[in-house]
C-alpha cells in the first residue's frame, strides 16, 4: 500500500510539473519582444535574478522586474531568490546572440545600465529574460517611468502566472501580499484598506492606508492616473507594491511608498467587504 501511495504521489507531482511547464510555454508564446536592434553582449556574471555583469564591465539591472533578494550576512534568502538566479543562469547557458535593449532611460542613480535582455532560441524565436522570470512566477512586475515600453505585456504575463499560482504566487508562498502593519523598508507588496485620500491640483496626492502606510503619487506621475478613480478609493481594499521608505510628517515618523503608475495598484474585486482576504 505504501508503494502504491508513493507511486500515486510521484505521478501527481510529475503531472503538476507537466501542467506548469505547458503553462509557461503558452505564456512565453506572448510577444514581449523589445523594439530596436539592441546591442550584442556577453554576460560575465549573474549576481541575482535581476542584476548581472557584462564582460565589458557594465553592470545591468533588468527593466520591469524585481526578484527576491539573496541573503547577506545573517539575513536569509527571500523565498525563490535562488530559483530566480538559477533561471537566469539556465536562460544564458549555451545562448547565442544575447542582446540588451535600452528604454527611455539607460542608467539609474547607482550607475547601473537599465536594459531588457533577450536571446535567439534554438528555434529562431527571440526570447525575453524578464518575460521568462515573470512567466515562471520568479519575479514581480515593476513599472518605473519612463521605462514603460514593455509594461503592458509584462503585466499580462505576471497576471497569468499569478492565476496559475506559480512560484511566488503559490498558495503557500510567504511572498504573497499580506495584510499586516508595515514595520520595515524595502520592496514590498501589501494589502490594506484605504482610509483617506487627498487629491489636490499641483500637489502630491496622499493615500492613507490602515496598515501604517501612506502611498504618495507625486505630480510628475499623476498623468498616469485617473484622479476620479483615485478619489473613489476610500473604503476599498488595495494591493500596492513598491519600495517602502521612512519619512516624517508633522514631526512623526511615517512609512511611505511612492506610486508611479497604475501597475503598482490592484483593486480587490470584493474590496468593500470587511475582514481579511
Amino acid at each position: 500500500m505504501a508503494s502504491l501511495n508513493n507511486n500515486a504521489r510521484r505521478v501527481a507531482i510529475l503531472g503538476a510539473f507537466f501542467v506548469a511547464s505547458l503553462f509557461v510555454t503558452r505564456v512565453l508564446a506572448a510577444d514581449c519582444t523589445p523594439t530596436g536592434s539592441g546591442q550584442t553582449v556577453t554576460v560575465q556574471r549573474v549576481y541575482d535574478g535581476d542584476t548581472l555583469a557584462l564582460v565589458d564591465g557594465r553592470r545591468v539591472r533588468l527593466i520591469g522586474v524585481n526578484t527576491p533578494e539573496l541573503g547577506r550576512g545573517a539575513k536569509r534568502d527571500e523565498a525563490f531568490a535562488r530559483a530566480a538566479r538559477q533561471a537566469v543562469e539556465e536562460f544564458l547557458v549555451g545562448a547565442d546572440n544575447i542582446k540588451i535593449y535600452f528604454d527611455a532611460e539607460a542608467r539609474d542613480r547607482h550607475g547601473r545600465y537599465l536594459a531588457h535582455l533577450s536571446k535567439i532560441s534554438s528555434t529562431g524565436i527571440t526570447e525575453n529574460l524578464e518575460q521568462v522570470l515573470l512567466a515562471k512566477g520568479l519575479a514581480y512586475h515593476v513599472a518605473v517611468p519612463p521605462n514603460l515600453q514593455m509594461a503592458r505585456c509584462f503585466a499580462q504575463v505576471e497576471n497569468e502566472a499569478r492565476r496559475a499560482r506559480l512560484g511566488l504566487w503559490g498558495a503557500s508562498s510567504s511572498a504573497l501580499p499580506a495584510i499586516r502593519p508595515v514595520k520595515e523598508g524595502g520592496y514590498q507588496r501589501v494589502k490594506a484598506r484605504v482610509q483617506r485620500v487627498a487629491v489636490s491640483s499641483g500637489k502630491a496626492w496622499w493615500i492613507n492606508l490602515d496598515n501604517n502606510l501612506t502611498a504618495v503619487i507625486y505630480p510628475e506621475y499623476q498623468s498616469h492616473f485617473d484622479s476620479a478613480t483615485v478619489r473613489a478609493w476610500p473604503g476599498q481594499w488595495l494591493e500596492v507594491e513598491g519600495w517602502v521608505y521612512r519619512a516624517h510628517y508633522r514631526g512623526k515618523p511615517q512609512w511611505r511608498v511612492k506610486l508611479q503608475t497604475p501597475y503598482a495598484v490592484t483593486l480587490d474585486p470584493d474590496s468593500r467587504r470587511d475582514g481579511a482576504h
